[in-house]
């Protein structure tokens, strides 16, 4: 299946999906497959603000992004992302809001034998504090998480590499979560 649409100006230019899916038709549970997302200024605050966690909300921004995932027995395995977020206002309520003048991110996330692994190749944050001209460019951001021992009776146990991070600066990113 392809589709290349045209947006509603409230929501975004435009949206390039391109679905391979396989499976015999009585065994829908087994589609296995790949799924490529292409947005092209998608307005973020319209389409995902309903679905923040920890109350937050984004009262502007737009993104242009490439997806690529894949499907194993009708459940998604792995996305791979390249975005770039613009003009992004994230608020939430008692923290304050983040500014995105811009990011540029790509990352991996995979999940495999019941535990998830998140690699951020790329993340570079030029952000300001609202209503200030002056803009901040923060260092690169190179690190992985995973999920480590993932049993529901436990507690949930990460383990973090980090090849590149200023943690003076995600601290105060942090805070506002």
């Amino acid at each position: 299946l392809n589709m290349v649409s045209k947006l509603p100006k409230k929501i975004g230019d435009s949206l390039m999906m391109v679905v391979d899916f396989e499976a015999e038709a009585n065994k829908l549970s087994e589609v296995k497959g790949k799924v490529y997302l292409e947005g092209d200024n998608i307005r973020l605050a319209e389409v995902i603000s309903a679905y923040l966690p920890l109350d937050i909300s984004m009262k502007s921004g737009s993104i242009d992004m490439k997806l690529w995932s894949q499907w194993q027995q009708a459940k998604l395995v792995s996305i791979k992302t390249d975005a770039q977020i613009k003009q992004g206002l994230f608020v939430r309520k008692g923290k304050g809001n983040v500014v995105v003048n811009h990011l540029d991110t790509q990352f991996n996330w995979a999940f495999n034998d019941s535990q998830w692994q998140l690699d951020i190749n790329r993340f570079l944050l030029d952000s300001s504090e609202q209503g200030k001209k002056s803009s901040q460019k923060w260092p690169d951001i190179i690190l992985s998480l995973a999920e480590v021992n993932a049993n529901a009776s436990t507690p949930l146990h990460l383990k973090m590499c980090a090849k590149q991070i200023d943690l003076a600066e995600v601290t105060k990113l942090i805070q506002f979560f």
